[in-house]
């Protein structure tokens, strides 16, 4: 069992995370870090709910840093939030954390001084916060080497920026929402849509549901689809209505990709009506 906790990163700029991981280990070579890219570019909501996902799944302490900084550079505020689980976000202060303010999981927040807290001989430079910032900070956070106090100025969890959680909506017709996000490894489609509001539809698994997919209003895809527990109910290419691991209601075909057969993509002018 580590001594010091670990270190979770997202972003999305990709590549290997070998810079970030070798910041962390530069600043104390006991640090585990670990990097996930992937997150879809400049996409704040996403990165909100990746994060959630990760807090919930690692241990109370882990110092997690989320990357997806369209305003980097700007005035927008970088910033350290402890979560009272125990664990610290470092982030850009642009929304990231909104599911994490909407679920009062943070205690306090603090600005980041980047005169205390900046990678050495980085300044000059103001596109790489995830290396010379979020990074070197969480690796100093996590190695003991300052104390959140030591981060900077606090003010008020209240401050936070979120932005307006939208959840597909329930009514007597059925479920109505629009895809939020993808796996783009499988082609499936998640949908803004949540498990615990689709439930009070009282559809049972394995029964057949009527899914209207329109782009701008013109409709692209509508037809009888199987809501189940798992892909493997639907027959090979089949299309399958499921829960999805994120708490929200996916789509997808059985071993092939449901983007790529129906053009399908992902934002608000993509909606979709489930119909018992």
């Amino acid at each position: 069992m580590p001594s010091k906790p670990c270190i979770l990163q997202q972003n999305d700029f990709g590549g290997d995370g070998s810079v970030l991981i070798g910041i962390c280990k530069s600043v104390d070579p006991e640090l585990e870090s670990y990097v996930a890219g992937g997150l879809p570019r400049f996409d704040i909501p996403r990165a909100s709910i990746s994060l959630e996902n990760k807090i919930r799944y690692w241990p109370d302490g882990t110092v997690f840093v989320s990357v997806v900084d369209p305003g980097v550079g700007t005035e927008r505020r970088s910033c350290v939030a402890r979560l009272k689980s125990g664990g610290y976000v470092i982030t850009p202060d642009n929304g990231t954390l909104t599911l994490q303010v909407a679920g009062e999981q943070i205690s306090e927040v603090r600005q980041i001084d980047e005169a205390a807290n900046r990678l050495p001989d980085s300044a000059g430079c103001e596109i790489f916060h995830g290396r010379d910032l979020f990074a070197y900070t969480a690796a100093r956070l996590a190695a003991g080497q300052i104390t959140f106090e030591d981060v900077g100025p606090a003010y008020p969890v209240e401050e936070i920026v979120t932005y307006q959680l939208d959840y597909g909506k329930i009514d007597e017709e059925g479920a109505h929402g629009y895809f939020s996000g993808c796996m783009q490894t499988f082609g499936n489609l998640e949908t803004n849509i949540r498990i615990r509001d689709f439930e009070a539809l009282s559809v049972s698994q394995g029964s057949m549901v009527r899914v209207v997919i329109r782009q701008e209003g013109k409709t692209v895809f509508d037809r009888a689809v199987l809501y189940h527990k798992s892909f493997g109910y639907a027959p090979p290419g089949g299309e399958i209505l499921y829960n999805s691991s994120t708490g929200f209601m996916g789509l997808g075909l059985n071993k092939e990709s449901f983007m790529e057969r129906y053009g399908v993509g992902v934002g608000k002018e993509w909606t979709i009506d489930i119909k018992p």
